[in-house]
């Protein structure tokens, strides 16, 4: 099995877990890539991506094409 096969089988919640990070009800959470008092970073369930409204980082969990 190769990488990119590995990691089109994870789940944006399976890392989040992994790193001890959860979201809230709203698919909100404060973002790990910069100092956050209020949850700014959005993560997408239906598409494993996230997107940072505060610092603008983005991304997600690579998927087969």
């Amino acid at each position: 099995m190769e990488i990119h096969e590995i990691k089109s089988r994870l789940s944006i919640e399976v890392v989040l877990k992994y790193y001890g990070l959860q979201t809230d009800k709203n698919g909100m959470l404060k973002c790990p890539f910069h100092e956050d008092d209020k949850p700014s970073l959005k993560v997408y369930k239906n598409t494993n991506t996230f997107n940072c409204f505060g610092c603008g980082a983005n991304g997600g969990i690579p998927t087969k094409n």
